[in-house]
């Protein structure tokens, strides 16, 4: 059967002599095609990992097997699984695969079932995770530490996990060039509050995150937190991530789709975001306490009648564009108490409010913590269809100062609460 990768691994460029014979436990043999295949040793990957080569190789998992010691992978290898072999890890304290302290890794292909994480790593570089199918972790499938610098999982299918799993995916302080690319996550039956879908957070003060691609994925979400969560917890701000093109949808009561939390110039494009009548407990999409953020081209729908599609949360430079939402959007320094709110834009975007809403704003911008200064904010030539009782449109100024605001080329009235209504540009409203 042959094996194919992408991108290809050329056998030939391998650092040692494919045609060498190799001896293992005392007994001489020679790779097969340039593998070294696990049924040479009943199944047994780790030890077939210790009889390759020094420098590194390709194992073939072409025979099923249960474990219950963690695997662990050493520098330039690549695991690959042929159809239908799956691994099992029974012991569910332990993981499956581990990897830390080198580089050039690949495993791809497999069936992998239980454990505490599929994959667990840190301190290594150059890991691709590859057209795997997980199921049952108990954990975390992929768990992923300190200094991860390109990492890439691909094409990966997570489902059936635990229903008390932490996460589906984490990575804290992984480095630079993350990618999450074409991957299916089914978090359905998860009963954790805390639970994301996938989770990209910077944590100690020397961790970072920087240019993570998250491109392409599929989650179908029950876990109590945010599908997907980008942000600093305590290390430097996530820099330049992109969350393009995904779908998610909501299996149960869930904070949301996406969180965007402390970030710097994030790009939020094309995703779509299917509520399933179900009314996020925070939002569908949260920007919060960021700056530079573009949401554009993205679609909210199914959302229940209370419905939340966009918060920008003490926020700067932030702008939301060409978006389709079924739900309110809200601009505001309420949820993270925040003073900054300034410079942000909404702008061409369609907003549905869903008859029966308990929303009173479709669009609404607030100043609500002390010392907030919410100005030079726009809110332009968007569609807003409400129902009756609902402001198209609100100004309100509960505390800080709204100032130098800019609303125009929207439909009907705007509602302008705000005390010092006279330095605010209300104007030309009513399409």
């Amino acid at each position: 059967m042959a094996v194919q990768l992408n991108p290809p691994l050329v056998i030939s460029s391998l650092p040692f002599d494919i045609a060498a014979p190799l001896a293992f436990d005392g007994e001489a043999f020679a790779l097969h095609d340039g593998a070294l295949y696990t049924s040479r040793f009943a199944g047994d990957i780790a030890k077939t990992l210790a009889a390759l080569p020094a420098l590194g190789g390709v194992v073939i998992a072409d025979q099923s097997a249960a474990v219950s010691a963690v695997i662990m992978l050493p520098s330039n290898v690549a695991v690959i699984g042929r159809a239908g072999v799956t691994i099992t890890q029974t012991d569910p304290t332990q993981d499956l695969f581990g990897f830390t302290g080198g580089s050039n890794v690949q495993v791809r292909g497999l069936n992998l079932v239980g454990g505490r994480c599929a994959f667990a790593a840190y301190n290594a570089s150059n890991y691709t995770i590859a057209g795997n199918r997980v199921a049952g972790w108990h954990y975390r499938a992929i768990d992923l530490g300190q200094n991860m610098p390109d990492t890439s999982i691909l094409e990966n299918t997570f489902t059936a996990p635990d229903p008390g799993m932490t996460d589906a995916v984490f990575a804290q302080d992984v480095g630079a060039n993350f990618r999450f690319c074409r991957n299916r996550i089914d978090t359905t039956g998860c009963t954790n509050a805390q639970a994301h879908g996938l989770a990209l957070h910077t944590f100690a003060s020397a961790g970072v995150l920087t240019d993570a691609h998250v491109e392409d994925n599929f989650f179908i979400h029950a876990g109590g937190n945010f599908a997907v969560e980008i942000g600093a917890f305590g290390g430097a701000r996530p820099v330049a991530p992109i969350v393009r093109g995904n779908r998610f949808r909501f299996a149960a009561q869930t904070n949301g789709a996406l969180s965007l939390a402390s970030c710097d110039d994030a790009l939020c494009l094309g995703n779509v975001i299917d509520c399933n009548l179900i009314a996020p407990s925070i939002m569908a999409i949260e920007v919060v306490t960021s700056a530079g953020a573009l949401v554009q081209g993205c679609i909210v729908r199914n959302g229940a009648a209370d419905g939340r599609a966009l918060i920008f949360d003490s926020t700067s430079r932030c702008m939301a564009t060409g978006n389709k939402f079924a739900g309110a959007v809200f601009i505001s320094s309420g949820v993270s108490g925040q003073p900054q709110l300034d410079h942000n834009s909404v702008t061409n975007n369609d907003v549905l409010i869903a008859a029966g809403s308990v929303w009173a704003h479709a669009i609404y911008l607030h100043a609500n913590v002390a010392g907030c200064q919410a100005v030079n904010n726009r809110i332009q030539n968007n569609g807003v269809i409400a129902p009756a009782g609902c402001n198209l449109i609100t100004l309100e100024q509960s505390a800080g100062v709204i100032d130098a605001t800019i609303v125009t080329g929207n439909p009907g009235a705007v509602f302008n609460n705000v005390g010092n209504a006279a330095t605010n540009t209300v104007l030309a409203n009513g399409h």
